[in-house]
């Protein structure tokens, strides 16, 4: 993975700036958007043990402080959440659109009281951030905010940190059901995960967590008149899989655009035995671009049909699809085009979705992604998806 070095920013506020250490995103990863405890700052050497984790990882960073040079000097304003907070917004106002692209997810770790003031910034962001990780932190204090947090949050506590592991779960019993939201006490851990890999073990876990749920996320737009469901969490899960590689595993080469550019085989299971038509998207939200690049588009499968073979002919309705059709990609063809990132641009991740629609789409042979979108509105009734990896570290 290409990593880039952090370098110091200014972001304005008012009359003076808070100093940060901004490193850009790869691609089209995350920024995830540091908020330090009471009395830290960006120097802070555990922190920047996590981001360099992150940036290890292709991942943004922005560790800044959260009071400038003359509000430190006042002791209380260390503990006023709700002005820590307003800075977080502060620095998300800052980094988009003007320093990472439009559609970059945004993420919050917090440290200490600078969990309270993350999980308050979210809240008041109403859903605009993908994920919050807090570390040994005081999400307690986030009070009634905690009701209204929409983002995945992740508590990370350590064993022997019993006051603040007690208050953690009393948070977390007070973020909503509706919300994605887990506790992971660290063995052997205190409150500064100063013992030995349990600092590791907590940002492996962040990495782990920003990973799978921020990032760019396709969905179509909201439910319709009609009352049927869209890519939300509403949809019904199905499972795909696929001979060619593992979730999460390595794509091959006889699979990738620079070589035998082979479709691969994938199957699936069905949650239910309603829907009229399956269809089938392959993007890269790691491409070096504002949206996720389009490999594959596939409409109008019947239903019958739970798999499809390797190799599919780039053809716009071959046989094995059984009256399906294919779209173009975004090379500007029809059918399936392989992984081909850029070279030396790190690994690449090749979402495959499969969904399950209402009704037979109203598209033909060769339709393109924006058409594709507007046909699905208000018609998904299960979806599932399955990953794979490819990466370019030389020509070829």
């Amino acid at each position: 993975m290409l990593k880039l070095e952090p370098h110091v920013v200014e972001i304005p506020l008012g009359e003076g700036f808070l100093s940060a250490l901004f490193c850009e995103p790869v691609g089209n990863h995350p920024l995830v958007i540091f908020a330090h405890g009471s009395g830290s700052s960006r120097l802070s050497p555990r922190n920047q043990h996590v981001a360099d984790e992150l940036t290890a990882a292709g991942f943004g960073t922005l560790l800044l402080d959260l009071l400038s040079e003359e509000e430190d000097f006042v002791y209380e304003n260390r503990f006023d959440i709700p002005l820590l907070a307003k800075r977080l917004l502060v620095a998300v106002r800052w980094a988009k659109p003007g320093h990472v692209g439009a559609r970059t997810p945004l993420a919050f770790f917090g440290a200490s009281t600078g969990a309270a003031a993350a999980l308050i910034a979210a809240a008041d962001l109403d859903g605009q951030i993908s994920a919050v990780v807090s570390r040994g932190g005081r999400p307690d204090l986030a009070f009634d905010a905690l009701a209204r947090v929409q983002s995945p949050t992740l508590l990370i506590v350590g064993e022997l940190d019993l006051d603040v592991l007690r208050l953690n779960r009393q948070a977390l019993g007070m973020l909503p059901e509706t919300t994605k939201k887990e506790l992971v006490v660290i063995p052997g851990a205190t409150h500064l995960f100063e013992e030995p890999g349990t600092l590791r073990q907590a940002a492996q876990l962040a990495r782990d967590w920003f990973a799978h749920y921020a990032v760019i996320r396709w969905r179509s737009p909201a439910p319709t008149r009609r009352g049927a469901t869209t890519m939300s969490d509403e949809a019904l899960e199905l499972s795909v899989r696929s001979e060619a590689f593992v979730d999460a595993g390595r794509i091959a080469d006889l699979y990738a655009g620079a070589h035998d550019n082979r479709s691969p085989q994938l199957a699936w299971s069905l949650p239910t035995s309603g829907g009229s038509s399956v269809a089938i998207v392959c993007e890269d939200p790691d491409a070096p671009r504002e949206r996720p690049f389009v490999h594959w588009l596939v409409a109008n499968l019947p239903p019958r049909l739970a798999s499809i073979p390797s190799a599919v002919p780039t053809t716009a309705s071959p046989e094995c699809l059984e009256g399906g059709i294919q779209g173009t990609n975004d090379v500007g063809k029809v059918g399936w085009f392989g992984p081909r990132p850029p070279v030396g641009h790190g690994v690449h991740h090749y979402h495959f979705r499969v969904l399950l629609l209402d009704q037979t789409l109203d598209l033909k042979a060769g339709f393109h992604r924006e058409e594709f979108d507007r046909a699905i509105r208000g018609h998904v009734l299960a979806r599932g998806e399955i990953v794979g990896t490819y990466e370019r570290p030389t020509e070829g």
